[in-house]
């Protein structure tokens, strides 16, 4: 089961109960075949650490800021502030994977 939260960033407007059972199902929910994906405005991350560090995979896209992209990637030199547009980049456990996605329009 796939769980998505857009906007993870109103997950603090939630009531405390709501937030400590989220917490829990991102900690152990993937033991129970329950998969949370969440996006995140760069600028955010860092008042959102407590969240954040539960994800343990991560799709880091364009961002501003270096420290941004450090604690978004968990790990220093994942160069997404120099990412093109439609570019994204996911670690390995060895190394940095960049993907792009194609252009759908104008």
């Amino acid at each position: 089961m796939l769980v998505f939260l857009d906007d993870f960033d109103s997950v603090e407007e939630l009531s405390y109960a709501a937030q400590v059972n989220l917490h829990w199902l991102l900690e152990y929910g993937s033991q129970s075949g329950v998969w949370v994906i969440g996006t995140l405005k760069a600028d955010l991350a860092e008042g959102f650490r407590y969240w954040v560090n539960t994800f343990r995979t991560r799709i880091v896209g364009r961002v501003q800021q270096l420290e941004d992209a450090d604690i978004l990637a968990m790990k220093p030199g994942s160069q997404a502030i120099n990412l093109a547009l439609g570019a994204f980049k996911v670690w390995t456990g060895s190394s940095w994977l960049t993907y792009s996605l194609l252009p759908l329009g104008e």
